[in-house]
């Protein structure tokens, strides 16, 4: 294909002896890489499941980092998609293991699933999904009258055609859906993720009858997946993808407590990096981790009852400065 005009791969930190997948942050709407800036900090960079790792994020245009907006040809030739699988390709082939760590959240997690769908699994060691499972469905038999909220698409697509009405979108995201985010004049400059919503009153009927746009759903995936979404986020995932996660063993479902909106990633992201720190915790970690419990367990069956007072104050005093657990529904 022709040069690369609109997805873009930043390198975050790259180690060249390290023999460990690298991991790759893919954003969403209307966000860019920087989303992710807690994940990767210098505090965050000394955890285990990041110490010798590359890093990468990939940015998809967007308002702040990537501000070239897709032509609406290039949309319906599939241009992004296109490109996107340019860039895995290349990072795939450069991993050092020929597999990635994917982090992704929104339509970054998209693009991802559809990369996973048309590659295989075998490029993949590990995903955290944000939000969007594989194969969203649009049906009421699926969602029943929560399937009206895909409207929305219709109204984020307005700016891509009349950018002028940026502003009345960022009000509703920022004063309703609880979106926080600067510069959204620009809007517009995001909102070519929708450029086929205009045709959502069109097909709305149809749709929510399962008779069009009803993806054939995929649920073997052979790799480890951690999914986390907000209570708003079920109609953009399905019940029998949500179900496999729960029976699959080194799978997670996560489902956040309802004050959690769709950007819970960039607005609470230590709720995610409790799972994500553990989830992906190099294989070593995790049995150094269980053994020491068990040790643990072990000592603490054959101590009296004196030593044991005392190692109940130690552990009262220890779990003060331990954080929170969020609050979260696990499966």
């Amino acid at each position: 294909m022709d040069a690369i005009r609109y997805v873009q791969v930043a390198s975050l930190r790259k180690r060249l002896r390290t023999q460990l997948s690298p991991v790759v942050f893919l954003h969403g709407f209307p966000d860019s890489p920087d989303m992710f800036q807690a994940y990767h900090s210098p505090e965050e960079r000394n955890e285990s499941w990041l110490k010798e790792r590359n890093v990468y994020a990939i940015a998809l245009p967007n308002r702040q980092t990537n501000p070239i907006v897709p032509s609406l040809a290039d949309l319906m030739a599939d241009t992004l998609y296109k490109e996107f699988t340019v860039q895995m390709d290349a990072l795939i082939k450069e991993s050092p293991s020929g597999k990635l760590i994917l982090v992704a959240h929104d339509w970054g997690a998209a693009y991802a699933w559809r990369y996973i769908k048309d590659k295989g699994d075998a490029c993949i060691e590990r995903m955290v999904a944000l939000s969007v499972a594989p194969s969203p469905r649009f049906d009421i038999w699926e969602h029943g009258v929560r399937a009206l909220g895909w409207s929305y698409r219709m109204l984020f697509s307005i700016p891509y055609y009349i950018p002028a009405s940026s502003r009345a979108l960022g009000w509703a995201l920022t004063h309703i859906a609880g979106y926080e985010g600067s510069d959204l004049r620009h809007l517009s400059k995001d909102c070519y993720h929708y450029w086929d919503g205009i045709a959502w009153p069109f097909l709305a009927p149809l749709t929510l009858l399962g008779l069009v746009q009803k993806p054939e759903e995929r649920l073997d995936f052979t790799f480890p997946i951690l999914f986390i979404r907000a209570p708003m986020d079920r109609f953009a995932t399905t019940e029998a993808f949500e179900d496999m996660l729960a029976r699959r063993a080194g799978c997670r479902l996560i489902i956040l407590s309802p004050e959690c909106n769709h950007w819970f990633p960039a607005q609470q992201s230590e709720l995610v990096l409790w799972e994500l720190r553990s989830f992906l915790a190099p294989e070593v970690e995790v049995k150094k981790s269980v053994r020491a419990g068990a040790q643990s367990e072990s000592k603490a069956r054959r101590k009296t009852s004196s030593a044991g007072e005392s190692a109940a104050a130690a552990g009262k005093k220890k779990k003060k400065s331990k954080p929170q657990q969020p609050a979260a529904t696990r499966h």
